[in-house]
């Protein structure tokens, strides 16, 4: 597990998506929930924590050509991961998984490990979760050091950190948002090419697609001097 900078001018990830939204404030996005919004007392009070308004309005733009995030973000991991590995060819995720923690409420409801029986991808993936507003404490992501171990810790960021991690292998997820602000951040998958495997067989539980290049993934090629 390593946590890393990023250029948040040159990566904008956080104004892309204020645009998108149409918000000044990324963290007090609740309040703009067209029902109107008050803590609720129970978890899980806003219904489906990966579902819900703004979920759509992500998804419909990245799915309709968001020709600017889309260039961010492969730019990012040009620059960023594939910097960092120093690999010349990456397949990647190529929709990234967007979430929103509300207060009170879990931005996945489901402690988990990525290639478990639930979820099957494949074991060669490595994870990246990239922080669009301030992740602290319970508005963070949970994770044990080693698969097995149960030491569960916080991955906690600011805007322009990103976190590189085992979530494939370890078991990780989120507790009941405490704070009266929304976490919002995205995360991926990586493969290194040469560990890339094309007859893998299973499909996202959450995609619809196979974890192979022209499904779930594509493929960067970058000849830049390391």
């Amino acid at each position: 597990m390593l946590k890393l900078s990023y250029d948040k001018t040159k990566f904008n990830f956080d104004e892309l998506l204020r645009e998108c939204f149409e918000v000044d404030n990324l963290e007090d996005i609740h309040l703009n929930l067209d029902y109107g919004y008050s803590i609720p007392s129970g978890v899980g009070g806003l219904g489906n924590d990966t579902d819900s308004k703004y979920h759509k309005i992500f998804y419909n733009k990245l799915n309709n050509g968001w020709e600017e995030f889309e260039k961010t973000y492969t730019s990012f991991i040009k620059e960023n991961i594939m910097r960092y590995m120093k690999v010349d060819t990456l397949v990647y995720q190529i929709k990234p998984s967007f979430r929103i923690q509300y207060p009170n409420s879990h931005a996945v409801t489901t402690w988990h490990f990525d290639s478990d029986e639930n979820h099957k991808h494949p074991d060669w993936e490595i994870n990246i979760q990239v922080a669009l507003t301030e992740m602290k404490d319970s508005t963070s992501t949970w994770i044990e050091s080693v698969p097995g171990l149960r030491d569960f810790k916080p991955m906690e960021m600011n805007v322009g950190d990103f976190y590189i991690f085992n979530g494939n292998k370890c078991l990780h997820g989120n507790k009941p948002n405490a704070s009266n602000k929304t976490r919002i951040s995205f995360d991926f998958r990586v493969v290194p090419y040469d560990r890339y495997n094309d007859t893998f067989e299973n499909i996202s539980a959450t995609k619809g697609q196979k974890f192979l290049i022209g499904g779930y993934y594509d493929a960067i090629i970058s000849k830049e001097e390391r």
